[in-house]
């Protein structure tokens, strides 16, 4: 699987895991960017990565694991 379809479907798993929507992140992103970095159309920054990952209560480094 391609890094990105892989790093989108584990941002999705996570995300849903907890129960979380992805309105739940307006803090620090808009539902459509959401749903772009799950459809694997956007990739995020470092910086970003780490709002998101703050949000759901996930190491930023868990996150990337489980994309590989």
């Amino acid at each position: 699987m391609e890094l990105r379809a892989a790093f989108s479907a584990s941002l999705k798993q996570a995300r849903t895991a907890r129960g979380l929507t992805q309105e739940s992140f307006s803090d620090v992103s808009s539902r459509t960017y959401m749903s772009a970095l799950e459809r694997g159309i956007r990739a995020p920054t470092i910086e970003k990565l780490e709002e998101l990952c703050e949000v759901m209560e996930v190491h930023t480094l868990s996150l990337l694991a489980l994309s590989y």
